[in-house]
């Protein structure tokens, strides 16, 4: 099956670059257990692209360099969502992603065909307290962990709370408090991020209106 022409993993094509395959399959397994209201799900998600570099620009070559490019990536996701109490409800998902690259250099006496492999993964906690018939809140944790493997390696982590309130007829708002810290340490002098960590903290506000 062929997917959208402009689309290639996490790339922003510019002009010039021509996908020249989109192929993804994927599988997806829920189950709900309708006594307890615990759901379990399970997918994956396989892809299959290449594309053609016809406008001589693809870091770190020189100019003038065509090429074709080639990934394979596969993507597992897994959730649980429980009922603790009566009023606590959790959830918890796991998601795992690889993907393999090679580039095959169409342009004489160019450099070596490139090969590259990333990995990354996502893991979040949720617990959410209902209060009152009108009041929720919740709690999240997560961690995300990047690697471009022998480049470099981040790991980005984050911690939030947030109220939510529905006012009637519609009408609701939540307030969310978050703090999150990042960090990257580089493996090869090729990658341009300097190793450090640095944290943040973020804070929102919303009012909105459900039809």
């Amino acid at each position: 099956m062929r997917h959208a022409s402009r689309e290639f993993g996490n790339f922003i094509l510019r002009d010039g670059y021509e996908v020249t395959q989109n192929h993804k399959h994927g599988l997806s397994l829920n189950v709900l257990n309708t006594t307890t209201a615990t759901e379990w799900r399970l997918s994956w998600i396989g892809a299959n692209q290449a594309l053609y570099n016809g406008s001589g620009q693809f870091a770190p070559y020189a100019l003038g360099t065509k090429l074709n490019f080639h990934q394979k990536s596969n993507t597992f996701f897994a959730g649980v969502s429980w009922q603790l109490s009566p009023r606590v409800r959790s959830r918890l998902t796991h998601m795992s992603s690889s993907l393999k690259s090679h580039c095959e250099l169409l342009t004489p006496s160019a450099s070596e065909p490139c090969q590259f492999r990333f990995q990354k993964a996502s893991t979040v906690l949720e617990l959410a307290y209902q209060v009152q018939a009108a009041d929720i809140v919740s709690l999240a944790v997560s961690t995300y962990p990047i690697e471009w493997v022998d480049y470099y390696k981040g790991r980005h982590q984050s911690a939030a709370v947030a109220w939510r309130r529905d006012w009637g007829q519609g009408w609701f708002s939540s307030a969310q408090l978050m703090r999150a810290t990042n960090s990257i340490r580089s493996e090869s002098a090729l990658t341009p991020y300097p190793n450090g960590r640095n944290a943040a903290w973020a804070a929102g506000l919303r009012v909105g209106y459900a039809y």
